[in-house]
């Protein structure tokens, strides 16, 4: 899906096109966060390296797990599913919370709220 600016679904696109177009799109960005190793420890925050083949940004260390939504997808759908497929975690009812706020977001590559 690709939205107008106010956030209402305008039409339906393969990603390529939309990549290409520089279309605005719904996505998310998951941040997994670890428990201290000990009392008083600093908060950890899991950050991993992209795959070589990725088309955007391959090969660099991220600390966000996401993707774009599929269409009609919820955003919490749409991060479970994206931590399943990229981690191969199951994250269960209740593991993921929104952290209340919407970001965009403008690169090259993409265009996505």
């Amino acid at each position: 899906e690709f939205l107008e600016d106010d956030d209402r679904v305008a039409g339906l696109v393969p990603r390529l096109v939309a990549t290409r177009r520089k279309l605005r799109c719904r996505g998310v960005g998951v941040l997994i966060f670890g428990a201290p190793a000990a009392e008083g420890a600093p908060l950890r925050v899991l950050c991993h390296r992209r795959s070589e083949f990725k088309a955007s940004y391959p090969g660099r260390w991220d600390v966000l797990v996401g993707g774009l939504s599929r269409p009609g997808e919820a955003s919490d759908a749409t991060a479970t599913r994206e931590v399943a497929e990229e981690l191969g975690l199951d994250a269960g009812p209740g593991q993921l919370r929104h952290m209340g706020f919407a970001v965009e977001v403008e690169d090259k590559a993409v265009r996505c709220r």
